[in-house]
């Protein structure tokens, strides 16, 4: 999960460990994006972390997005 604020993200995957007993793996990785430096170290980190297996990115990026929305909506 990419999040600025570490606290927050890891209330929200332990959330998502609690709703979801199937997920094997959520971790947080620190991505500011009103800081292009922060971009670079993510997409960095990201890329030197997962397989490349490049298709999967837009597929992370929007469940992602999806949990923090359902988050902020719904807790």
């Amino acid at each position: 999960m990419a999040c600025r604020d570490e606290t927050k993200a890891v209330q929200v995957i332990d959330d998502i460990k609690k709703s979801l007993s199937s997920v094997t793996k959520v971790s947080f990785m620190n991505l500011d994006l009103s800081s292009l430096q922060s971009v670079r170290d993510f997409a960095a980190k990201f890329t030197a972390s997962t397989p490349n297996n490049l298709f999967l990115f837009p597929f992370l990026l929007f469940v992602t997005s999806c949990c923090l929305l359902w988050h902020y909506l719904y807790c």
